[in-house]
């Protein structure tokens, strides 16, 4: 797909690709060139993610043997210094649980765990879906909350829940993350249930206060 010229109150930016790739494979979070068994970058199917929730475009033209073009356009935000005044940041509680952080991405893990590790929780890592289980199952009822990727590598977030809550009998409360919507999460989880999710990038002071009233919720 080609996205020709945009209005001026676009910010565009181009992205050059080596290889190439029809759109839709791109963009397609299941495909990838990686071989059987290696863990799925969903690179390009986070951005495409991304990108549409602050309304913006992603426009892709691929040629053989010349690689693929991304262009990425955001919409500028004309705003007054008034609006540009910085919020309140609102106080928020931390405590002393145990949490489980289920995410393969080491950058996002530690970002995780350090935010919540500051707060006072203490937390217990895993790197894909069958270390979240295996950690589970060694802590056992310590564990007073999961924050699951919805994608990991060997068992997913919701996969890797239900097997921990139908083990162990009790029904552990969970937050599941991602880059994706929720509404793809829902769709492909095959889950109608409603769940506490929260969309990456992740914003610390919602991390915190969705964590606490989880974890208040009787």
């Amino acid at each position: 797909m080609y996205i020709g010229n945009l209005s001026r109150n676009y910010l565009h930016n181009q992205i050059v690709l080596p290889s190439s790739l029809s759109y839709g494979e791109d963009v397609e979070p299941f495909f990838t060139t990686k071989e059987v068994g290696k863990v799925t970058g969903l690179g390009l199917a986070t951005v495409y993610g991304i990108i549409k929730q602050q309304n913006g475009y992603v426009g892709v033209r691929s040629a053989l043997n010349e690689g693929t073009t991304c262009d990425i356009y955001l919409p500028i935000l004309l705003s007054t210094a008034e609006e540009n005044k910085p919020a309140m940041i609102p106080h928020i509680t931390g405590g002393s649980e145990t949490i489980l952080v289920g995410e393969n991405d080491e950058y996002i893990r530690n970002f995780v765990r350090e935010i919540l590790e500051a707060c006072g929780y203490r937390i217990i890592e895993a790197a894909d879906g069958n270390d979240v289980i295996e950690e589970s199952k060694e802590n056992g009822n310590d564990v007073h909350l999961l924050i699951l990727d919805i994608i990991m590598p060997k068992k997913n977030g919701k996969d890797a829940c239900n097997e921990i809550n139908s083990g162990n009998g009790n029904n552990t409360k969970v937050i599941f993350i991602s880059g994706y919507t929720a509404d793809f999460i829902q769709t492909h989880t095959g889950s109608g249930e409603e769940i506490t999710f929260l969309h990456k990038p992740i914003d610390i002071n919602t991390l915190l206060s969705e964590v606490r009233r989880v974890l208040d919720e009787k």
